[in-house]
């Protein structure tokens, strides 16, 4: 089954109903034809990684030398699907960067592609993924995270998509006992941009760590939905979503939370806050709780507001520009979000791009 005629099939279920799919679907796109030159990104990408570029959803043997991995990691590539291995007890040090770079000229191009990652038991990665392009194009990455026995995985996402981009991915992560995982999910870029992640916690003791961050302008369409099975006893879950909103963009949050009946223990926490610049500006938050254990701890709540007239006006009292002032007060309730990035040249790096994407924003 293809992308788009499994497309097609999720217009009637009730979790996409606020992601414009028929929008989407009259689109008449076509698949890739062309290689893509790395060169013309005008992304810029952490320095002293391992970089794995992919060319509307290929990697081109030009752009990659096997000869740059480290010691308990290998890579293999058919058509459009990579393969990362990573050995038992192998800590890779230096972060992972996968950079897909879309690029539709005359046509609006069809992407997909799938990125396995497999963590042996002890193993420990750094992995930043950035979704970037030009033109109009559909990508609709497929990732799969395997992490075994006390593996420790930390996961960014980041969507900088062009302006007529559409970008649907899923991510899946089976999590194996004592395993961990940090994901990120940012999205600032692209005219439909959405993330649909699930996690399952099969092993007990699992720890998932779970961020978001939405900067929407525009019409933009922004969403992250997102299923975290609890399937063994003692594990703990976290969901934190951010959105920073202005002029028509909208957010949704569907997050659900299944505790299964053996999942005793489980700690399971889920909050989403949003700010909006607009009155036309629209934040949507659905929570889901599904809990079949008796001794468990789980939350949601949500809160949605605007920049507090007060503290701008401080700032300003302090001979701080109102645009700046407003300004640093984004950033603030945005960086929160970087705190939970373990790798510090990531953190840096996504750091960076925040701060412009903010002044987009002023």
């Amino acid at each position: 089954m293809n992308n788009l005629t499994k497309l097609s099939e999720n217009i009637r279920l009730e979790r996409w109903k606020q992601t414009p799919l028929k929008e989407i679907l009259k689109t008449n796109w076509q698949p890739s034809t062309h290689q893509v030159d790395p060169i013309l990104s005008q992304i810029s990408l952490p320095k002293d990684a391992i970089l794995i570029t992919l060319g509307n959803g290929k990697i081109d043997s030009r752009w990659f030398d096997d000869r740059q991995l480290p010691e308990g990691m290998i890579v293999r590539m058919l058509d459009q699907t990579v393969d990362i291995q990573i050995f038992k007890d192998t800590t890779i040090t230096r972060p992972i960067v996968l950079h897909h770079i879309a690029e539709a000229h005359d046509l609006p191009l069809n992407i997909d592609f799938t990125i396995n990652i497999t963590c042996e038991a002890h193993a420990k990665i750094s992995v930043l993924m950035v979704e970037s392009g030009f033109g109009e194009y559909l990508i609709t990455p497929k990732i799969n995270i395997d992490l075994h026995e006390s593996a420790q995985c930390q996961w960014l996402r980041a969507s900088l998509n062009s302006a007529e981009s559409v970008s649907l991915s899923t991510l899946h992560v089976n999590q194996a006992a004592t395993s961990s995982i940090n994901l990120l999910s940012y999205q600032s870029r692209g005219k439909i941009v959405r993330a649909d992640i699930k996690l399952d916690l099969v092993g007990d003791g699992c720890v998932s760590e779970l961020s978001g961050l939405n900067i929407g302008k525009g019409k933009q369409n922004l969403g992250h939905v997102i299923d975290i099975n609890h399937q063994a006893p003692n594990c703990t879950s976290t969901q934190q979503i951010k959105n920073l909103l202005k002029d028509q963009a909208n957010t949704l949050f569907d997050g659900k939370i299944q505790v299964f009946k053996d999942a005793q223990k489980t700690d399971a926490q889920q909050i989403t806050r949003s700010i909006l610049l607009n009155e036309k500006t629209r934040a949507i938050t659905i929570p889901r709780l599904e809990i079949y254990a008796n001794d468990v701890k789980c939350t949601h709540g949500a809160t949605v507001g605007f920049l507090e007239p007060d503290h701008i006006f401080y700032l300003q009292s302090r001979g701080i520009p109102k645009n700046i002032a407003k300004q640093m007060l984004m950033q603030a309730f945005a960086m929160e979000i970087t705190e939970q990035v373990q790798n510090e040249i990531i953190k840096k790096w996504l750091t960076e791009v925040i701060v412009e994407d903010i002044k987009e924003l002023i």
